[in-house]
């Protein structure tokens, strides 16, 4: 297939994806009550966090050394971080049930979470890792088991079978979901050309990588600090009913960058990193102009669209709770949109390995929100968090931004 069929492809199963989640969110709003999706929002935003903690962001070093790199050194590079993650689990997974006997989340939802946990790691380290060696196809697919066909199936059980209509069973469903797309992502891994798992695991290249990586973790660890401790604030603020509203209007706009990832991103960045590691100085930065131009493109369109369907959504919810914060919805939008044109810079400056820049951006961009949530909440809890998204996003954009253009200037001088 040539390269506008297989976008296209890429982009209608990450749509589909999409579309499910979308479904999903919009059931649950319809058939659990508010404390319930609150409840789940948590449990999300809990597991998403703690993927970061299992897996040290290695994969923003070791994809990056796979782009790099021929067939022949694949397998013991992705043995090698195999055994990384499960020394990571052995430590981890102690430490996480802290947010049970400490009372951040219940216990009957603790065999689910790290269940959890280990699926949806493995799943999203084989995506990214199909991304790397360009099956961007196979990558989507393993995606749509992860988080939309089991989607699909649970809204359906949802709106079909009112006595199936309890939180736990979105647990359930959702485990299942994530072990097929494990299963799966392995057999397309085993496909590849040139694949295979021969070769000596290489702990000093782990350590090394551990070391590289970590920067871009507390970076990581930064952005989705933002998207864990909003969850919590919300809670503390105005309640558990009111963080269910945060949690339908923040699953909105995490589509845009659902969507970023699957008609840009995934596309973009493996070019920009070769073009860089192989000196196309010019074509690089072109690439970053075009994915500027895409990113902005989207991010616009989304957001006009949001703003003019809300009302409609909200109709078909029928629950007044989510009127009552309906005005949270138009600054998440806006915090989103910041968020993906900040991912322009952030990819351009991840592909010439200014690792240190991007870590310097988060960690200013997470105190910002704190900072900013603490402040706002003094008189305006309702909107504390909301107002603290587009701060913090916004203070990110910039800063990647200048960053950029300042090395952009600084290379042109010195050649």
């Amino acid at each position: 297939m040539n390269g506008k069929v297989l976008r296209v492809l890429n982009v209608f199963l990450r749509g589909m994806t999409l579309v499910s989640k979308f479904s999903l969110i919009f059931v649950l709003a319809k058939y659990l009550d508010a404390a319930e999706l609150g409840l789940y929002g948590l449990v999300v935003a809990t597991v998403t966090y703690s993927l970061y903690l299992v897996g040290l962001d290695f994969y923003s070093y070791s994809n990056r050394e796979i782009i790099k790199s021929s067939a022949s050194d694949w397998g013991w590079m992705v043995k090698s971080h195999t055994v990384l993650v499960f020394m990571l689990y052995a430590f981890c997974f102690p430490v996480l049930t802290m947010l049970f006997f400490y009372g951040y989340l219940p216990w009957f939802v603790a065999v689910w979470f790290f269940v959890l946990i280990v699926t949806e790691h493995l799943s999203q380290e084989m995506t990214r890792l199909l991304v790397a060696l360009g099956r961007p196809i196979s990558a989507s697919v393993v995606l749509f088991l992860r988080s939309g066909l089991w989607a699909i199936i649970l809204s359906g059980v949802l709106v079909l079978v009112p006595d199936s209509r309890e939180l736990i069973n979105v647990f359930v469903v959702w485990s299942i979901g994530g072990a097929s797309a494990v299963v799966f992502g392995a057999i397309f891994l085993l496909q590849v050309h040139g694949f295979s798992f021969r070769g000596n695991v290489d702990l000093k290249w782990v350590f090394k990588g551990v070391k590289v990586a970590g920067l871009l973790l507390v970076a990581t660890l930064s952005v989705r600090g933002i998207y864990t401790l909003d969850r919590y604030l919300v809670e503390s603020f105005v309640g558990l009913e009111a963080l269910g509203a945060y949690v339908l209007f923040i699953g909105i706009c995490n589509a845009l960058m659902s969507f970023l990832d699957a008609a840009v991103f995934s596309f973009s960045y493996p070019k920009l990193v070769a073009d860089w590691s192989l000196g196309e100085i010019e074509r690089f930065y072109t690439g970053v102009v075009r994915l500027a131009k895409q990113t902005l493109l989207v991010s616009v369109g989304f957001m006009v669209f949001s703003y003019l369907s809300i009302d409609a959504v909200l109709q078909f919810l029928a629950e007044d709770l989510f009127w009552e914060y309906k005005e949270s919805f138009y600054w998440l939008v806006l915090s989103s949109v910041f968020y993906g044109l900040s991912m322009v810079p952030h990819y351009a400056l991840y592909a010439q390995g200014h690792d240190r820049l991007i870590l310097i951006s988060h960690v200013l961009g997470f105190s910002v929100f704190v900072l900013s949530a603490l402040w706002f909440s003094g008189f305006y809890r309702e909107m504390a968090v909301p107002f603290s998204l587009v701060l913090a996003f916004l203070s990110i954009f910039l800063m990647k931004s200048v960053a950029f253009v300042l090395r952009r200037i600084s290379y042109s001088i010195d050649s």
